[in-house]
């Protein structure tokens, strides 16, 4: 392929001239932004494993998934939300105390900030313990729910107008109101790693 048809094939993402200065070595591929490598790759029908065969260099470690995710279909593979932890052998356990033990108890741990905030912050890597037997919204009250398609998340149900809207505890994160959803359970009490 010449300079021109690279150029061409990228639509323009990368010039002639960037293609130049790349083959010189002016201008090395790690300095391109991530949409305009997975675009070079493309024009040069690679992926980037195979990208980093041809060049002996580690594009997948040094550019960031991130970047990736809006671009990831130029070059044959999509970004796929990871929505939980399946085990493959015995499941991970965590001890809670007899008196707040219910029958329909399940524990989740919390990554994210969105509900640090209040009076009763939930703060990330706090355990939760929440009541799988309450599955009815209440107004005021935290749930784990599963949003179709996007994973597990620890949200307050507030009623408005009608309808059921999550919110979060920090004022940093918008409210929202998810078209499809399941309500795992009912948040009772948080535990962090202090209460062992």
């Amino acid at each position: 392929m010449t300079q021109e048809d690279i150029a061409a094939a990228t639509d323009d993402m990368i010039s002639q001239g960037t293609v130049s200065d790349l083959e010189r070595g002016r201008v090395h591929p790690f300095n391109l932004e991530a949409r305009r490598l997975l675009a070079l790759a493309s024009a040069l029908k690679w992926n980037l494993e195979e990208m980093e065969k041809a060049t002996k260099l580690d594009f997948l470690g040094t550019v960031k998934k991130d970047k990736l995710e809006d671009s990831a279909s130029l070059v044959g593979w999509h970004a796929v939300r990871i929505i939980g932890v399946a085990e493959a052998g015995i499941p991970e356990t965590y001890p809670v105390p007899n008196h707040l033990k219910r029958f329909g108890t399940r524990v989740f741990q919390v990554h994210g900030n969105s509900m640090d905030a209040g009076n009763k912050p939930i703060r990330d890597q706090d355990y939760v313990l929440i009541d799988i037997s309450q599955t009815d919204l209440q107004n005021g009250k935290i749930f784990v729910i599963e949003i179709t398609g996007n994973g597990f998340c620890v949200k307050r149900a507030k009623s408005r107008k009608g309808d059921w809207w999550l919110d979060s505890d920090n004022p940093e994160y918008a409210s929202y109101a998810p078209e499809e959803a399941i309500i795992v359970g009912r948040v009772y009490h948080r535990m962090s790693g202090d209460d062992l």
